[in-house]
C-alpha cells in the first residue's frame, strides 16, 4: 500500500514533471518528498498529471515553536474530542482555538494588496509586481520571503467583515487583531517608518524609499503614508501540494504503462490520485479519507483470495 504523500518537497520530481524554477520553491510540508511515487515508478507504475500543482502561494512562516495544539497526537480519542467540541462548544470559546490554525497555516488574501498594502523583501526593498502576481514575485526572490506593509487606513479595513486577512471557509475568518493576538512573531507595528524598519530589522531609508516608490515615486501619493504603520511577515512562497499521482484502477490498484494492474500494489491519497484534479476546499482531505478506506478494503480482499 502506497500512501506517502505528494512530491511538493522533491526538487528532482518537480523539475521532471513541472518546471525547473519550482524546484527551488520549498514545500509547505517538507516531508512530502514523493517516496511513494518513487516506489510506484520503480515497480512499473506511471504518473498522471504530474505537471499540475498548487503553488507557488504565499503563506505566513510558521512559528519557531509549534503551539501545543499543533503537537496533539492524531489519536482517535483526541480527534473524537475535537469533533465533539466543534459541534457543541459555543463559537465564542472555540474561535480562539481555531485562530491558531487559521493564522499559522493559511494565506493572506489578495484583497489586502488591492486595499493599498505594499510588498517588500526581507531587506525592505520594494518588490516589482509588473506583469506578475504576488506569489510568483516572491517565489523569484533568493529566500522566497517578503513582508506585507500597510498603514492605519488599510489596517482599519481589515478588522471586521468583509475584509479578512485570511480564512478557512466554513471554519473561521482571521482579521488583523487575530494576528496581533495569536502571531506576535509576524505582527509588527511602528509609529514611524524608522520604528517599523527597526522592528523588521531593515534599513529605514530603504523602507521609506520603497513606500515612496509604491506611490510612483511621489511620497505624497504613496500607498503607505499614515502612521501608525504595520507589517505582516515574513510570508513565504511555497508549493502547497502536487496533484500528480500514480495511475490507478477503480479498485485503487497501481497500473503499469499498459493499463494493467501491478499485482499486490495499491495506492491511496496523493499516491493514488491517478491524475484526478481536486479543486475546491477540503477535497484533498476527502480524497485521502475515501481512497484510503477503499484501497485498504480492496487490498484486504485481494490478500484473502
Amino acid at each position: 500500500m502506497l500512501a506517502a504523500g505528494d512530491f511538493a518537497g522533491s526538487p528532482a520530481l518537480k523539475t521532471h514533471y513541472a518546471t525547473a524554477p519550482l524546484a527551488t520553491v520549498d514545500a509547505m510540508n517538507p516531508a512530502s518528498t514523493g517516496d511513494g511515487i518513487l516506489l510506484g515508478l520503480a515497480a512499473g507504475g506511471v504518473v498522471r498529471n504530474g505537471d499540475h500543482l498548487r503553488g507557488p502561494f504565499l503563506r505566513f512562516v510558521p512559528p519557531a515553536k509549534p503551539h501545543w495544539l499543533q503537537r496533539l497526537p492524531p489519536h482517535p480519542l483526541v480527534t473524537g474530542l475535537m469533533a465533539w467540541a466543534y459541534r457543541h462548544v459555543p463559537p465564542s470559546l472555540l474561535r480562539p482555538v481555531l485562530m491558531r490554525f487559521v493564522t499559522t497555516s493559511l494565506a493572506p488574501e489578495a484583497a489586502i494588496f488591492r486595499a493599498g498594502a505594499t510588498l517588500v523583501d526581507t531587506a525592505g526593498r520594494l518588490i516589482d509586481l509588473a506583469g506578475r502576481n504576488v506569489h510568483d514575485a516572491v517565489a523569484a526572490l533568493p529566500d522566497s520571503m517578503a513582508y506585507i506593509v500597510f498603514d492605519v487606513r488599510t489596517a482599519k479595513l481589515f478588522t471586521s467583515w468583509p475584509n479578512f486577512v485570511s480564512t478557512a471557509p466554513g471554519v473561521a475568518y482571521a482579521y488583523l487583531d487575530d494576528y496581533r493576538r495569536t502571531r506576535a512573531d509576524i505582527f509588527h507595528e511602528g509609529a514611524t517608518v524608522a520604528e517599523l524598519a527597526a522592528k523588521l530589522r531593515v534599513d529605514a531609508r530603504t523602507l521609506a524609499d520603497s513606500m515612496a516608490a509604491a506611490g510612483g515615486g511621489d511620497k505624497a501619493a504613496s500607498q503607505v503614508t499614515d502612521g501608525p504603520l504595520y507589517a505582516l511577515g515574513p510570508a513565504k512562497a511555497y508549493v502547497v501540494f502536487t496533484n500528480g499521482g500514480l495511475d490507478v484502477s477503480l479498485r485503487l490498484e497501481v497500473l503499469d504503462s499498459n493499463g494493467a494492474p501491478i499485482p499486490g500494489l495499491f495506492a491511496a491519497g496523493s499516491n493514488g490520485q491517478g491524475g484526478l484534479l481536486l479543486e475546491g476546499h477540503g477535497h484533498h482531505l476527502m480524497w485521502a479519507f475515501a481512497s484510503g478506506r477503499l484501497a485498504g478494503r480492496h487490498a484486504a480482499y485481494a490478500s484473502a483470495r
